[in-house]
Parts: C-alpha cells; sequence; structure tokens
C-alpha cells in the first residue's frame, strides 16, 4: 500500500510539473513570437545582402557617401539627390566598415531587423500571436528582398512604422513622451528624404480625429462642438486639396491616378470630417487647447532633428544650397522621373482580395454555405499558388491596387460605427494606420516604377489587418490571402528583382571582382562593369577624375575615380556654362577617361558638342555594353 501511495504521488508531482511547464511555456508564448518572427526573418534575408543591383541607384549612393567621407557636404558641393542625411549616414557606414557597396547593405539589414519586430507589436494590438507573425512576415516578403538597396525610403517606412508604434503607445498611456518620439522619427525621415512629411501629416490628421473622438465637456455631453468640427473639416479640406495640387503639378488626372492617388488620401480626409461632425462634443477652446498641446509636442519632436540639420548648415553658411538642393532640384523630377501607375484596367484585379473578403461576411447561421465557401477559399488560394507564375500580374496588380478598395472600407466602417463606441482605441489605431498608408503610398509620385509599391506595402498589410479585427468575421478569409500573397512573395516576386518576375530578369549568379562591390549580379553587367573599371584603372592614375556621362555615378564609385562635377543625374545641372566646362577640362587635358553611357535612364543622351570634344580630346574608344571608354593614351596591349 505505501508503494502504491508513493507511485500514485509521484505520478501527481510529475502531472503538477508538466501543468506547470506548459503554464510557463503558454505565458511565455507572446513574448518568444517576435523573437523567433525576427530570426525567421533574418535568416530568409541573409542571402538578399549581396543580390542583385540597380547600377545608376548604387552608384548615387555610394559616391554621396564617400565624397561625404572626403569632406564634402551634400548640396553644397555636390548635388545630393535627397535631403542630405542618407549621405551622412553612409559615410559613417563607410568609415566603420569600408567602403564597399555592402556595408551600405549591412546597415540596411541591421534596420530592418529593427523594423520586424516592431511591425509585429503593432498586429499584435489586434490578433493572436500567430496571426501577428503571419502579418509581419508578410511584410518582410512584400518590402525589402524585392530590392535591397541602401535606398532612404525603405529608412523612411521604418521610420514612419517606429513613428505608428510610438503613436499607439500614447494612445494607450496619454503621456506625450510618445507624441515626441513619434515626431522624432518624422524628423528623422524628413532628413533622409523630403517625402518623410508624408508620415507628419498622417500624425497630424490622428490628432485632429482622436481629438474629435474626446469629449472635452464631460463624460457623454450632449453639447455638440460645432466650431472644433468646423476646424477639422478644414485641415482635412486643406490636405485633400495639398494631395490634389501635388498630384496635379505633373499634370496628371487620369483615372488611374486619381484611384491610386487621390481616392486613399481622400478617403481618409473624408473620414476624419465626417467622424468629427458626428462625434465632437464639449467646449471648442477646450478642444482647440488640447489639440494646440498635442499637435505641439510632436512638431517639438519633428524640429530637434530638422533644427540641428539646419544649424550645421548654417553654421557652413550653406542655407542657400539646402534649400535649392532640396526644395528647388527636385521639381526637376516632375520633367525627368516621371513614370506612370499601372494601366486602369489592372484594377479589376482587385475583385480577387475583395471577393475572397467578401466570402468571409457569409451569416455564420449557414454553416453549409459557411464550409463551401471556406473550401472555395482555399482551393482558390491553392491554385493561384500552384499557376503562380503564370499569373504573376494578376496577384502583383490585385495587392497593388488594394488601398483604395481599404480606405473607402475604412472611411465607410468609421462613419458608420456608432459614436458610442467612440473612445476604443481599435478605431483610433485603424484610422492611424490607413492614414499613414494612403499618405506614405504618395511615395509612388511622380515615380510609380513597381518596386515603389513595395515602400508602403507593409503599411496597406497592417491597414488591412486591423479592418479585418473590427470585422472578427472576415479573419478566416483573410488568413487564406495572406498565405496566398505570402506564398507568391517566396516563390515568384522574391525570385525576381525590382518586382520583375525571375524569368524576366538575369539571373543574378555572377559575382563582381571588383574591390568595392562583390555583389552577385548578371553575367553581362559582371563582364561589362569588370572590363570598365580595368580599362579605367590601365588608362588613369590612381584618384584622377575622369568623366562619366549621363547619369551613371557608378562609374566613379567602382573605378574608385574623381567625380570633377557636382552631378549624379545629369538632368539636375542646369547652369549655361555647364558644357563650356566640360569640354575645357578635355581640351586641357585635365580628363584623361570618358566613359559614355549610351542609354541613361533618366538624362537626355549626351549633349552632341560634349561628345565631340570626348572625340578630339580622347581618341581612343571602345564600346562595352552600353558604354563607350575613351581615353587619352595608347592602349597598352
Amino acid at each position: 500500500m505505501s508503494s502504491a501511495h508513493h507511485e500514485v504521488a509521484d505520478d501527481q508531482a510529475a502531472a503538477s510539473r508538466q501543468i506547470a511547464a506548459r503554464s510557463v511555456l503558454t505565458a511565455s508564448w507572446p513574448r518568444l513570437v517576435p523573437v523567433l518572427v525576427t530570426l525567421i526573418a533574418a535568416v530568409y534575408l541573409v542571402p538578399f545582402v549581396d543580390r542583385g543591383w540597380i547600377p545608376h541607384d548604387e552608384g548615387l549612393l555610394g559616391q554621396s557617401a564617400e565624397r561625404v567621407l572626403n569632406g564634402e557636404i551634400p548640396h553644397r558641393d555636390f548635388d545630393d539627390t535627397y535631403t542630405g542625411g542618407q549621405s551622412l549616414l553612409h559615410a559613417q557606414a563607410f568609415r566603420w566598415l569600408g567602403i564597399r557597396l555592402e556595408s551600405l547593405r549591412w546597415v540596411l539589414f541591421a534596420a530592418t531587423l529593427v523594423f520586424v519586430p516592431v511591425v509585429y507589436s503593432i498586429a499584435a494590438r489586434v490578433s493572436s500571436p500567430g496571426l501577428a507573425a503571419l502579418v509581419t512576415l508578410n511584410c518582410v516578403v512584400w518590402s525589402v528582398p524585392n530590392y535591397f538597396a541602401a535606398m532612404p525610403s525603405w529608412y523612411v517606412l521604418f521610420l514612419a512604422t517606429f513613428g505608428v508604434a510610438f503613436l499607439l503607445r500614447y494612445l494607450d498611456t496619454g503621456q506625450d513622451r510618445w507624441l515626441f518620439a513619434a515626431g522624432l522619427c518624422g524628423g528623422l525621415a524628413l532628413l533622409l528624404k523630403i517625402v518623410g512629411l508624408y508620415f507628419i501629416a498622417a500624425a497630424l490628421l490622428f490628432l485632429a480625429f482622436h481629438e474629435s473622438q474626446r469629449d472635452a465637456a464631460g463624460e457623454h455631453s450632449r453639447k455638440r462642438s460645432w466650431g472644433f468640427a468646423a476646424l477639422v473639416a478644414l485641415i482635412g479640406t486643406t490636405l485633400a486639396a495639398m494631395v490634389i495640387k501635388l498630384v496635379g503639378a505633373s499634370g496628371r488626372s487620369d483615372f488611374t491616378s486619381v484611384v491610386h492617388l487621390l481616392v486613399p488620401s481622400g478617403a481618409v480626409c473624408l473620414a476624419l470630417i465626417l467622424v468629427a461632425v458626428r462625434s465632437a462634443r464639449g467646449s471648442f477652446g477646450a478642444h482647440l487647447r488640447q489639440l494646440t498641446r498635442t499637435v505641439a509636442t510632436l512638431l517639438g519632436g519633428v524640429a530637434v532633428p530638422v533644427l540641428l540639420f539646419l544649424l550645421f548648415y548654417i553654421r557652413l553658411n550653406a542655407l542657400v544650397p539646402l534649400y535649392q538642393g532640396v526644395i528647388v532640384l527636385p521639381t526637376l523630377r516632375l520633367e525627368h522621373t516621371d513614370v506612370g501607375l499601372p494601366p486602369g484596367l489592372t484594377l479589376v484585379l482587385v475583385l480577387l482580395p475583395t471577393s475572397v473578403l467578401l466570402a468571409g461576411l457569409v451569416p455564420p447561421s449557414r454553416q453549409r454555405l459557411v464550409f463551401m465557401t471556406r473550401a472555395i477559399v482555399v482551393l482558390i488560394v491553392g491554385l493561384l499558388l500552384y499557376f503562380g507564375n503564370a499569373r504573376y500580374y494578376e496577384i502583383w496588380y490585385s495587392l497593388r491596387g488594394l488601398l483604395p478598395v481599404v480606405a473607402v472600407a475604412v472611411c465607410g466602417l468609421l462613419v458608420w460605427q456608432n459614436s458610442a463606441g467612440r473612445e476604443e482605441p481599435t478605431r483610433h489605431a485603424l484610422f492611424l494606420i490607413t492614414a499613414t498608408a494612403a499618405l506614405f503610398s504618395l511615395i509612388q509620385f511622380p515615380y510609380a516604377a513597381p518596386v515603389y509599391f513595395c515602400y508602403y506595402a507593409p503599411l496597406l498589410l497592417l491597414a488591412v489587418h486591423f479592418l479585418v479585427a473590427s470585422i472578427p468575421r472576415l479573419r478566416f478569409a483573410f488568413v487564406a490571402l495572406l498565405v496566398l500573397y505570402g506564398g507568391f512573395g517566396v516563390c515568384h516576386l522574391n525570385q525576381g528583382y525590382w518586382t520583375l518576375p525571375a524569368n524576366r530578369v538575369a539571373a543574378n549568379d555572377h559575382r563582381l571582382n571588383i574591390d568595392r562591390a562583390a555583389l552577385h549580379v548578371s553575367a553581362g553587367q559582371q563582364r561589362d562593369y569588370e572590363t570598365i573599371v580595368k580599362l579605367i584603372h590601365d588608362h588613369s592614375p590612381a584618384d584622377a577624375p575622369i568623366l562619366a556621362s549621363p547619369d551613371c555615378p557608378q562609374i566613379y564609385f567602382l573605378s574608385e575615380r574623381r567625380n570633377p562635377t557636382r552631378t549624379m543625374y545629369d538632368f539636375f545641372d542646369r547652369r549655361e556654362d555647364r558644357i563650356q566646362g566640360l569640354v575645357a577640362m578635355l581640351t586641357e587635358a585635365r580628363v584623361d577617361v570618358a566613359v559614355i553611357n549610351l542609354k541613361p535612364v533618366f538624362s537626355p543622351p549626351l549633349d552632341g558638342r560634349l561628345e565631340k570634344a570626348i572625340r578630339a580630346s580622347l581618341p581612343n574608344r571602345t564600346q562595352v555594353g552600353d558604354f563607350i571608354v575613351a581615353w587619352r593614351t595608347p592602349r597598352d596591349d
């Protein structure tokens, strides 16, 4: 009996230990998931770090950073394509990691690994850890792997996402420090690229929305604040008018531009106005004081990095060049870098995700219909994944055109919901994320190359996630779509480059044998650039100036030769004496090698006067791919 008693006691103790272990695991699971997701992202992203390139982009980043490292100042000494903060950051990357393109990419890799858990923390607010993980991994797949270059747009996306996370913390706690932190993110984004303004605008809309929902006269006040509603309407209308003016600056008024660029922002502004008219209650003065305080706190955070940056330029007496470079020169992009949005007919493909989500609205009482609907959804997902490469653009465009639908749906949901739930934090978060996605989608203007969708795709996915959280019956259909788009991304989208299908781009399976770039590129690019760099090294002394034009900053950077001009892309230089100055360099024998780009991406072909001077001064020449290399000294055979 004693032995049996001990056995029973041992079994009970073992069972207790198992229960305790399961309890510990269950309690730890939510904290382990973001770590696991980040590790998965890290392992997945490593092979992309040195894969593929767009040469002129890499050359722009590399040459700008090197010139800063050598003591030059963006905008004062050379035409920085962006605000200038990116070049300062990359100069430090070169200082600590070496003057190589891979150094910039490893910094991007590290920043992405900070971005991943922040995305998870946002998604986990309204879903289980498993669903939040699935959303986060989709955000990864649809972003950086498609173009693993250290472009400022990636960093602006990261900072906007961090800013959203800080604003959500403000929503939870009401503490102003989170507002200030969000403002810091906006200010830092501005220093990288002017499109950081889009996040700041979204944050201001969020503060107006948040304040319009607050009862400024006490609990359940019946007094409408028509004055504050009018102020909010003015804010929303002003922003919508600014977006219309921005897009109209290029003369775009076609249906596609209206749907992709104006509808999302317009829907958000309309939601702000209509919700404020329905819900704003209490004292106008109390609302105005509170809104002024929160806006001042946010803009105070924005001001800190921006003022430090301006003081740096004031100290160098370079404020005018900064203004020219950041405000004036970008207007030239409207003339030279205009890439249109997808054809209007592609918007029909939005019916794919929309119909799948609408299928989730089947009433729960109709169990058989629910089962059949779910089975059809799973079948559609499976077939589309199986035939994914054949249906590449159909799936791609079906997601790219989804933001206008989501923005309109969110507008309708926020307006339709009765005001009794206006303090619901999820509604505020839904507005914030949708507003950020809608305004940040303007990054496609005026250059709407496919990869520019990837710069805001994570924000779109988060907006859909929060919309689904407001309508729980959509969850199964949403999971099906995440499987579809995630599987498509891994199996097809990420196998290409710059969001072109893998069967449309040359395989990036040849490593460049150049000191400043050991990236995996196509066989043709490897052959051409290694040949060009060798010719330049053979016919010009180290660190000597050469001339590479138009639009080929990568030539200067890869060959370790100086750019004697202040330009990266030729169309930015509108000086009347520019051609005369370049011709003088050639005739006075200050340049021994010239490289002519026969297929510039942005600028017009080489000026005839300059080409004539090159022929006269540098008689030896050979064509290498899309470039002509000309040099002064005889070829060493």
